[in-house]
């Protein structure tokens, strides 16, 4: 759990000093960067942490995520540069297709292979609800993904 929390640290240190800005915890901070302001708005991952969920002190950070789970990623360069070799993902299992949708960057099962890819599209045909995730450095997507392939939801990237 400490090597948990020490890598949660570094994660949102790096954050907060990207931000150059001291989080207060009982204050909600919006940042809005200028260059964001100027390209098209793309779909993100859903916001599955809430601020209160994060305790900051003065050696740790601990970051409260029922259910999650750890994965360290293999250098395939599909997810490039999101996700890069070495990267740790903290992850949860959704309950349902509803909790998943455009942006999530989901963990699901392909044959013996976990693959971890951005959904770009869902949809319900004849068999039911599926999702079409595509890696953010493939010139194609995947194809379709059914929710019984779906392992987890990610929730958290950790450089």
């Amino acid at each position: 759990m400490e090597i948990y929390q020490a890598l949660i640290g570094v994660a949102v240190l790096l954050l907060v000093a990207a931000a150059a800005v001291a989080i207060e915890p009982s204050i909600a901070y919006s940042f809005t960067p200028a260059l964001a302001l100027q390209g098209t708005e793309l779909l993100s991952p859903a916001d599955r942490i809430n601020l209160n969920d994060i305790s900051v002190g003065d050696s740790s950070v601990t970051i409260r995520i029922s259910g999650s789970i750890l994965y360290a990623i293999a250098d395939t360069n599909s997810m490039d540069p999101t996700i890069d070799e070495d990267s740790t993902i903290v992850a949860v299992r959704p309950a349902s297709q509803s909790e998943l949708g455009v942006g999530d960057i989901v963990l699901y099962r392909s044959g013996s292979s976990l693959i971890i890819h951005r959904i770009i599209e869902t949809g319900v045909d004849a068999s039911g609800w599926y999702c079409i995730p595509k890696g953010d450095n493939n010139s194609a997507a995947d194809g379709k993904v059914r929710f019984s392939q779906v392992e987890a939801v990610v929730v958290g990237i950790l450089y």
